[in-house]
């Protein structure tokens, strides 16, 4: 989702040209507002994200949260909790397996929806603000950093 780069044009029209049934199947589309992405993320069932080279990015947890299995590489930062747990992890550039990883899902939809339950628990349980504001603060208590915070600021 997003704006398309004017450099990848030509990339797209040359994959529809030599494949055009995929035009009707492959969506490009282009900026979306964000009820127009979330509803996108809940007709979905897989999220891929191949990257190579990711830290922790907002897809990722917008899409645990609807629920899709995820595909990513493993140099996304949350690859290692992501792997076999809520779905799977490839390398970057390897595209046979990304490819198998991407028809495992789609033939497995016991797999794919176990993938996606366990995403949501772990968004719902770990990503979400309100818990890990706490957390901050409570761990600020313990080392007394909040009451740092305040003398520095003071001064």
């Amino acid at each position: 989702c997003g704006t398309i780069d004017p450099g990848f044009e030509n990339y797209v029209e040359a994959y529809f040209k030599r494949d055009p049934a995929l035009k009707e199947r492959v969506i490009f589309t282009g900026h979306l507002n964000r009820d127009q992405l979330f509803d996108f993320y809940r007709q979905a069932k897989i999220f891929v994200l191949p990257s190579r080279s990711e830290g922790f990015p907002n897809a990722i947890s917008d899409a645990l949260l609807f629920k899709n299995a995820i595909i990513t590489s493993n140099k996304v930062a949350i690859n290692d909790i992501i792997n076999k747990r809520m779905g799977l992890v490839v390398e970057p550039d390897d595209i046979p397996g990304l490819q198998a990883a991407m028809m495992t899902l789609i033939r497995s939809v016991g797999s794919t929806k176990t993938y996606g339950e366990e995403a949501h628990r772990f968004a719902i349980n770990e990503l979400d603000w309100n818990l890990n504001t706490k957390y901050l603060y409570e761990e600020m208590q313990k080392r007394n950093l909040k009451n740092r915070f305040e003398r520095d600021r003071s001064k």
